[in-house]
């Protein structure tokens, strides 16, 4: 059950912030949103090391950190999807 929880809210982002996270990105600036949920995301990543090692690790925390990287992941991907059109040249 905790890995079928887990996996909810991996997905759960996705459907709650897939469209208004599009709208969002495209009134921010893109280079910035991407080096911030990189940030957040590598934070994210950091504290279940430090739990583990602390011993302090719990269900909870995997579905905080599960949450926030799903999070940190869709505004990443609309930021990047945005971007990429203008990096790219239009091939003729």
């Amino acid at each position: 059950m905790a890995a079928g929880v887990l996996s909810v809210t991996r997905a759960l982002p996705y459907v709650l912030l897939g469209l208004p996270a599009g709208a969002l990105v495209d009134r921010w600036n893109r280079r910035h949103v991407m080096i911030i949920c990189d940030l957040v995301r590598a934070v994210n990543m950091f504290t279940i090391p430090v739990t583990l090692i602390w011993g302090a690790v719990t269900p909870a925390q995997w579905y905080v950190t599960s949450l926030v990287g799903g999070m940190a992941y869709v505004f990443f991907n609309a930021a990047q999807g945005a971007c990429l059109p203008h990096v790219v040249p239009e091939s003729s």
